[in-house]
């Protein structure tokens, strides 16, 4: 089981909280295992996909990471090119950098923040 690093850089505090509640949920059956076969490819990270947890939504574009010292970490820390994301909540939009890691999920980070990393199930298309 993947655990989610939740940051700031990726949602604000009240959708760290549920988010936080939705994973410590109890399971309602017994937790099924994944087969490796069931794994995202790494494409499936790719621009325009969307992830909402409460009142904030994070969308992937395909815009160059407006951010240059994100950019370095992430090419360190993920394995494709840094794009920038938006983070909208009511009226107010944050802007962040993402990459993907090698098992597809997606790797987020915004300024003064930690990196984040976010399961690509997670994802919709927008």
């Amino acid at each position: 089981m993947r655990v989610l690093i939740a940051t700031a850089g990726a949602m604000t505090l009240a959708a760290a909280a549920a988010a936080a509640l939705a994973l410590h949920k109890p399971p309602s059956a017994a937790p099924r295992i994944a087969q490796a076969s069931e794994a995202p490819a790494p494409d499936d990270a790719v621009p325009g996909l969307v992830w909402r947890s409460g009142t904030a939504t994070l969308r992937l574009t395909d815009k160059p990471c407006p951010i240059e010292d994100l950019a370095r970490t992430l090419e360190v820390e993920g394995v494709t090119r840094p794009l920038a994301y938006e983070v909208t909540q009511a009226s107010r939009r944050y802007v962040g950098c993402w990459s993907k890691d090698l098992g597809g999920d997606v790797v987020t980070m915004e300024p003064g923040r930690d990196i984040g990393s976010i399961p690509i199930a997670w994802f919709r298309k927008g």
